[in-house]
């Protein structure tokens, strides 16, 4: 949510009532809860189960790999090992 959008429902909040202020606080903490609740619950499950996670070592402090760390990782098959 762009800040523009926060300023603009604090701004018709302020029209609210006190009761309806609260509710409105109630409901965004509860939602905000869930959210919460639904992201510790999914780091919990086998990665198998979750998928791919984008960005999910984006901030380890290592470098992007190379075509020369993929050439390096692949398997070339060598009949030697079939003898």
């Amino acid at each position: 949510m762009a800040t523009s959008e926060v300023d603009l429902i604090v701004q018709r909040a302020r029209k609210l009532s006190t009761v309806e202020i609260l509710n409105l606080i109630q409901k965004l903490s509860a939602n905000a809860r869930l959210k919460i609740q639904a992201n510790d619950e999914s780091k919990n499950e086998p990665t198998e189960q979750r998928g791919l996670v984008y960005g999910k070592y984006a901030n380890t402090g290592r470098r992007m790999s190379t075509e020369e760390d993929f050439k390096l990782a692949e398997y070339h098959f060598n009949e030697d090992e079939w003898k």
